[in-house]
């Protein structure tokens, strides 16, 4: 009888280390998936900074005449961010604080989320 009651004893034991375990590991995983998505997030950002840049680069290397419309998002990935602009550097500095930089050529106007109209006419106009 003392055999069967060290056998349940055992095996309750050996149940609450594997749970254990899988405990551990699954919020192992957990934190790893945070930390990718935060990663890729921040990715995303600094794609549509430098895909803003792009624009305005080219407006600026062209012709008299361009217009182009570019949308920027509300919100990128899981970040709300505001956008800065100077004469000649753009910001979009996070919720989180991180700020992602471009040098952008002299515009006249502001960008804004949503849709922006980029005009070429001598000098480079958004509205």
């Amino acid at each position: 009888m003392k055999k069967i009651g060290q056998i349940a004893l055992e095996f309750t034991f050996m149940m609450m280390l594997g749970f254990t375990f899988l405990i551990v590991v699954l919020s192992i995983i957990s934190v790893l998936m945070i930390h990718k998505t935060d990663e890729q997030s921040q990715l995303l950002v600094e794609k549509e900074v430098l895909r803003v840049q792009e624009e305005l680069l080219l407006a600026s290397s062209v012709q008299d005449g361009y217009s182009r419309k570019i949308t920027i998002p509300s919100k990128i990935g899981n970040y709300d961010f505001t956008i800065i602009q100077s004469e000649s550097l753009l910001e979009f500095k996070l919720t989180n604080n991180a700020v992602y930089t471009a040098e952008i050529p002299e515009v006249n106007g502001v960008l804004q989320k949503g849709t922006n109209l980029i005009k070429k006419n001598g000098i480079i106009t958004i509205s």
